[in-house]
Parts: structure tokens; C-alpha cells; sequence
């Protein structure tokens, strides 16, 4: 897990205090404290002993061993100042840039790793990869102003990248993670305060989890099981999806 900021406010960029969490067996332990230097932690992938954390403008490299250590850095462009998302699929970690526009792709089996320009979607945020296809959401660049574009987008085949609308409702799109069967999409939005999901074979939207207040961020499915990280309260919510009734409020904290 890793929060945002550790105060209520955006942090500067020389405000280097981000930090990743671990939780296993209900205990919430540190990955990486403050003096990893992260300003703004999001998304975050492992490939073996390979931790990768998006971190505003960069990706920081970490090796995961009985101590942990900075590796290296990914640099992007210099205009790349909200990654936002990131996902690892086959050989490839897919990254979203909010406020360019851009979506890349790292080969992690090839070092130096080097970011490569996959497509661009309008303002994209939250990414899942599967089988060659690709799904990312969009929320608005200054992640306030709805416009018509912030929709859901597919690419149906990365190698010939080509993203088109998945729906015609915009809202402000967080996440985005694939259920385990590979049908059916979930989705966060702020502005219904939900997670939806998508089936991907009929079109159909179905809202499978809110509350009012909720504020959720990036999402994760393992199995049955939901992730939801509910930004502004500073908790995590576990929701089984087959469930009819609502979870507690909140796991952790």
C-alpha cells in the first residue's frame, strides 16, 4: 500500500516523505520508509525480487531481498510530472502520465530500462493488461472538470495500439482492474463515490460497491476479493464480490 502523502495536503516536489506499507496475516508493517526519497507514491508492481513504484515523475527501482535497497531510477520526459498508474504484463510495465496525455511501456527484462510511447489517451488514470489488450480509464487532467472524453477506454491489441471508447459516460475515473475470469472490468469514480463494474461482453454497468464519502482511488481484484482504497479517510476496504450485502466500513487503517 502506499498513501499518497503522509499529511492532507498535495505534497511539494522537494517534500520527499512517501512511503510504501506491506500488510500480510493483519499485520501492516514498512516496505520502504522516508528515506527512500519519494515524494508521492501510487502504483507499484514486483517482478521477483524486482519492487517498482511510480513516484509523480519517475519510477523508483527497489530491490526486495531480507534488507531492502534502491536499485535505480526510470526517468521519463521532463514534461512527466503525474504518472499515475502503473501494471506489469508478460514482459512490459504499463504506465499512465495524467498531464500529458501518455501512456508507456518499460520492458523489465532489459536494462537500462527505457520508457517507450505507447499511445495516448485523454488524461488517462488507472490501466489493466491482459492477453494483449489494455484498459484505462480517464479523469480530468486538473482532477476536478468533468469533460466528455474522461470515458473508459480499450486497445485491443498493444502491439498496434489503437484506443477507442469502452462507454459514453464520463465520470472521475480512478481505477481500473480486470476480474479474475477476465469479463468484466471494475472501475472507481469519485463523483458516484463507487466502484462499477463493466461486463465486457454485454456493455452492461452495474455499481457493486458505494458509500457516501467514498473517495476511491486505485483499485485491485485478487479472486473474489476487492481492493479499495478510500483516499481521503485513509483506509482500505476488502469487498467480496459474490457477497450481496455490504462489508464493514473499513479494514484498515
Amino acid at each position: 500500500m502506499s498513501p499518497i502523502s503522509a499529511s492532507e495536503k498535495i505534497p511539494a516536489p522537494d517534500e520527499k516523505e512517501g512511503y510504501v506499507l506491506y500488510l500480510k496475516d493483519e499485520k501492516v508493517s514498512e516496505v520502504t520508509g522516508k528515506e527512500a526519497g519519494m515524494v508521492m507514491p501510487t502504483a507499484m508492481a514486483r517482478l521477483g525480487e524486482s519492487f517498482f513504484v511510480c513516484d509523480r515523475d519517475c519510477i523508483h527501482v527497489f530491490t526486495l531481498k531480507e534488507k531492502v535497497s534502491k536499485e535505480s531510477e526510470i526517468l521519463f520526459a521532463p514534461d512527466d510530472t503525474a504518472l499515475n498508474d502503473m501494471v506489469l504484463a508478460g514482459d512490459y510495465l504499463y504506465v499512465t502520465v495524467t498531464n500529458t496525455d501518455r501512456v508507456y511501456r518499460v520492458n523489465v527484462k532489459k536494462t537500462p530500462y527505457t520508457p517507450e510511447l505507447l499511445t495516448k489517451v485523454p488524461s488517462p488514470n488507472g490501466i489493466d493488461v491482459r492477453d494483449g489488450r489494455a484498459y484505462i480509464v480517464s479523469i480530468p487532467a486538473d482532477y476536478a472538470t468533468l469533460k466528455p472524453e474522461n470515458l473508459v477506454y480499450w486497445i485491443a491489441d498493444v502491439e498496434n495500439p489503437a484506443p477507442e471508447p469502452l462507454n459514453a459516460t464520463a465520470r472521475l475515473y480512478d481505477g481500473a482492474a480486470l476480474s479474475a475470469d477476465g469479463r468484466t472490468l471494475y472501475v472507481s469514480d469519485w463523483i458516484s463515490q463507487a466502484v462499477i463494474a463493466l461486463d465486457l461482453n454485454t456493455g452492461e454497468e452495474k455499481t457493486v460497491y458505494t458509500r457516501e464519502g467514498l473517495t476511491p482511488a486505485d483499485i485491485a481484484v485478487d479472486g473474489d476479493t476487492l481492493w479499495i482504497p478510500d483516499l481521503e479517510h485513509h483506509q482500505v476496504i476488502e469487498f467480496n464480490t459474490k457477497c450481496q450485502k455490504s462489508p464493514p466500513s473499513a479494514r484498515w487503517r
